[in-house]
């Protein structure tokens, strides 16, 4: 399906393809209007030739918060609500703020807000000539969590959905599935440098799940779930003029201008006024095996959207219930045990355990037992002995190496950067599939020796 039919079916999909660029000051009217039954606020762009000699295809409008307002994206959307002969409604939203309530409330809230939004649609219906079957609905990033559950919830009211970069817990979406329209348009656009790619993903899963009618477009610079540029640089953008109008941006792939590649810790270059300058850094490593986070914390992540479900599930092993949002514990727990095992398919021979007497906590993993004359590196949770005080440990590990790139979706490529193929290196416990240790090292490298334990620090 191409553009031109998605456009003869809505406006709004060739509306989300560029609402992302910052558009010169609105020509038409914008009217500040307060809808008389709830009094609910929201904002009415009408274009300059607006008559009343014809019906006019309507679209509402979805913001994001904090970096949206209802006014700031209706001037984002004027020039193209005048080129295509729109009428732009945005409703002030509380469901779209970027750290939503707990599912409970947050339901309640968008329960709210597609009331409020209903009734300032009746309120435009009532004072212009809105074209009944040309009313669409359309959100970005976190303004999508508003325009997805007003949107499915009223398939009668809205033929399309559109929906750019969103923001996704299928928990927020459950109240829709008893109004599920599967004739309904539901368009998501995907973009490069969206760090919440994953989220976009999981929503596109779901609507097909549910066997909606959805198409999926990428923006042209984004050909990874992840972006592979840490360093990344915008010329002549639209920056400035996107300060003036206070429209803020969540991210560099939002601004219009010359893209450039720059070098690893690239230093040379001049930035002038209106170019953008960007570093993506990661949050610290974890501390730990993953499989042994407490799951309750997990949960608390994702509710501070600090993790995905997927993320939860891949990394943690942690199971939400798709209902409650609760932890499943029963799963969880079997979860954990398959990957712990699947850690062990490759142990040769039977560990051995030792019973000495504990000598020293080395790390949280790792422990050194033994008596004066023969001393053993140990797990620490299942007492498998990892070799003697002269060893390296880790030769006494399952070693699972894998790209570096693994270990953080940011590093990309490192053949962009070195000659030489880096690795992951995660050592694990051959009694109990506990993670020891990781290390980063060049293929082929031996393990890096690094615990060596003074044997005459113990001495008795």
């Amino acid at each position: 399906m191409n553009r031109i039919c998605l456009f003869a079916g809505g406006a709004a999909w060739l509306a989300l393809c560029g609402c992302t660029l910052l558009k010169p000051q609105p020509a038409g009217d914008v009217l500040e209007r307060v809808e008389p039954d709830l009094g609910g606020e929201y904002y009415l762009y009408k274009p300059t030739n607006y008559s009343e000699s014809r019906r006019w295809p309507l679209l509402v409008l979805c913001h994001s918060a904090p970096w949206q307002t209802p006014k700031s994206v209706i001037a984002d959307w004027a020039a193209l609500a005048e080129e295509k002969g729109l009428l732009l409604l945005a409703p002030k939203l509380r469901s779209t703020a970027a750290w939503p309530a707990k599912i409970p409330k947050q339901l309640a809230i968008q329960e709210d807000d597609e009331e409020a939004t209903l009734k300032a649609l009746q309120h435009v219906r009532a004072g212009f000539r809105v074209a009944r079957d040309k009313v669409f609905i359309a959100g970005q990033k976190s303004g999508c969590r508003a325009a997805m559950f007003i949107g499915l919830r009223n398939p009668d009211d809205f033929r399309l959905v559109a929906l750019l970069q969103p923001r996704f817990d299928a928990l927020q979406m459950a109240a829709t599935l008893d109004f599920l329209d599967p004739y309904q348009r539901i368009m998501v656009l995907v973009s490069m440098g969206d760090l919440a790619g994953d989220q976009a993903d999981a929503c596109l899963k779901w609507l097909r799940q549910q066997k909606m009618t959805v198409v999926e477009d990428h923006a042209a610079a984004r050909t990874e779930k992840h972006p592979e540029r840490v360093y990344r640089f915008v010329r002549n953008s639209d920056i400035l003029d996107r300060l003036r109008s206070q429209s803020l941006i969540e991210d560099i792939s939002e601004v219009d201008g010359e893209s450039v590649t720059l070098e690893l810790r690239q230093m040379d270059f001049d930035q002038g006024p209106n170019d953008v300058y960007a570093v993506l850094c990661s949050a610290a490593g974890g501390f730990g095996d993953p499989l042994d986070r407490d799951p309750e914390s997990v949960r608390q992540d994702i509710e501070q959207y600090s993790v995905s479900t997927d993320a939860a599930r891949d990394i943690y092993a942690v199971v939400i219930d798709g209902s409650s949002g609760e932890v499943d514990r029963a799963a969880t727990e079997a979860l954990r045990g398959a990957r712990r095992k699947s850690r062990l398919s490759d142990r040769d021979g039977s560990p051995r355990k030792c019973n000495a007497p504990l000598i020293v906590e080395l790390t949280e993993n790792l422990h050194l037992r033994g008596t004066d004359d023969l001393r053993f590196y140990c797990c620490a949770k299942c007492g498998t002995e990892l070799g003697r005080l002269c060893d390296n440990y880790k030769a006494h590990c399952i070693c699972e190496e894998n790209p570096v790139s693994s270990s953080n979706p940011l590093i990309g490529d490192p053949k962009r950067f070195v000659d030489d193929d880096p690795v992951f290196r995660q050592f694990y416990c051959p009694g109990c599939g506990t993670l020891i240790e990781n290390e980063v090292a060049i293929r082929g490298e031996p393990y890096l020796m690094d615990i060596q334990v003074d044997a005459q620090s113990f001495a008795s």
